[in-house]
Protein backbone atom coordinates (compact mmCIF):
# COMPACT_ATOMS: atom_id res chain seq x y z
CA UNK A 1 0.00 0.00 0.00
CA UNK A 2 1.23 3.49 -0.97
CA UNK A 3 1.05 6.17 1.47
CA UNK A 4 0.79 10.03 0.58
CA UNK A 5 1.76 12.77 3.45
CA UNK A 6 -0.82 13.57 5.30
CA UNK A 7 -0.53 16.54 7.96
CA UNK A 8 2.28 18.74 9.42
CA UNK A 9 2.34 20.25 12.96
CA UNK A 10 4.74 23.30 13.46
CA UNK A 11 5.41 24.72 16.46
CA UNK A 12 7.19 28.38 16.13
CA UNK A 13 8.80 30.37 18.89
CA UNK A 14 10.98 32.53 19.50
CA UNK A 15 14.27 32.14 21.90
CA UNK A 16 17.21 33.61 22.94
CA UNK A 17 20.83 31.92 21.58
CA UNK A 18 22.78 29.18 23.25
CA UNK A 19 25.99 28.38 22.78
CA UNK A 20 24.98 26.04 19.91
CA UNK A 21 23.90 28.79 18.40
CA UNK A 22 26.48 31.55 18.84
CA UNK A 23 28.86 28.43 17.15
CA UNK A 24 27.08 27.61 14.44
CA UNK A 25 25.08 30.90 13.76
CA UNK A 26 27.76 33.54 14.50
CA UNK A 27 25.40 35.34 17.24
CA UNK A 28 25.80 37.29 20.22
CA UNK A 29 24.93 35.39 23.85
CA UNK A 30 21.37 36.49 24.10
CA UNK A 31 20.36 37.19 20.89
CA UNK A 32 17.01 36.24 19.75
CA UNK A 33 16.36 33.25 17.73
CA UNK A 34 13.58 31.81 15.64
CA UNK A 35 12.47 28.15 16.22
CA UNK A 36 10.64 26.17 14.13
CA UNK A 37 9.96 22.27 15.20
CA UNK A 38 7.66 20.28 12.76
CA UNK A 39 6.40 16.86 12.78
CA UNK A 40 5.30 15.39 9.54
CA UNK A 41 2.42 12.68 8.89
CA UNK A 42 1.44 10.24 6.37
CA UNK A 43 -2.03 9.70 5.95
CA UNK A 44 -2.03 7.08 7.99
CA UNK A 45 -1.24 9.18 10.91
CA UNK A 46 2.48 7.75 11.27
CA UNK A 47 5.00 10.56 11.77
CA UNK A 48 7.95 10.12 9.61
CA UNK A 49 9.51 13.42 9.71
CA UNK A 50 11.00 15.09 12.40
CA UNK A 51 13.05 18.80 11.80
CA UNK A 52 13.92 21.75 13.90
CA UNK A 53 15.57 24.69 12.75
CA UNK A 54 17.13 27.80 14.19
CA UNK A 55 17.34 31.06 12.47
CA UNK A 56 18.95 34.40 13.62
CA UNK A 57 16.66 36.68 14.16
CA UNK A 58 18.36 39.19 11.67
CA UNK A 59 19.27 36.66 8.95
CA UNK A 60 15.95 34.90 7.85
CA UNK A 61 12.33 34.84 7.61
CA UNK A 62 9.85 31.86 7.61
CA UNK A 63 6.63 31.15 5.07
CA UNK A 64 3.99 29.23 5.52
CA UNK A 65 1.47 28.03 2.87
CA UNK A 66 -0.84 25.92 2.98
CA UNK A 67 -1.67 24.17 -0.68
Amino acid sequence: MKHQIGKATRIISADKSDAYDELYLNCDPGDAILSVRQTVYLDNGVPFEYSETRNRYDKGSVTISNV
